[in-house]
């Protein structure tokens, strides 16, 4: 799709969810929506494998770890502080 498509893509989305949600939807957020909407071809591939490889993992048996433990690793990687 070439970059002109895409804008016209993007105004008739726009439009859509402005005449949906009555004006209440900011430009960053519009454009949010529209790119989860319509994902770069590089970035659905991604998605992709990367579901493929989780799929493989459970098929495995895999099972990861708990949510919470996952979060507090990820939020003590960032420095961010969690409460109790």
């Amino acid at each position: 799709m070439t970059t002109r498509e895409q804008l016209q893509s993007f105004q008739a989305f726009a439009e859509e969810q402005l005449d949906k949600h009555q004006d209440h939807l900011s430009l960053d957020e519009l454009y949010s929506l529209w790119r989860v909407s319509h994902p770069a071809h590089e970035e659905l591939l991604e998605s992709v494998n990367a579901l493929n490889l989780a799929y493989a993992d459970l098929t495995a048996g895999h099972t990861g770890e708990p949510a919470r433990e996952a979060l507090r690793e990820s939020c003590e990687q960032l420095g961010v502080v969690i409460g109790s």
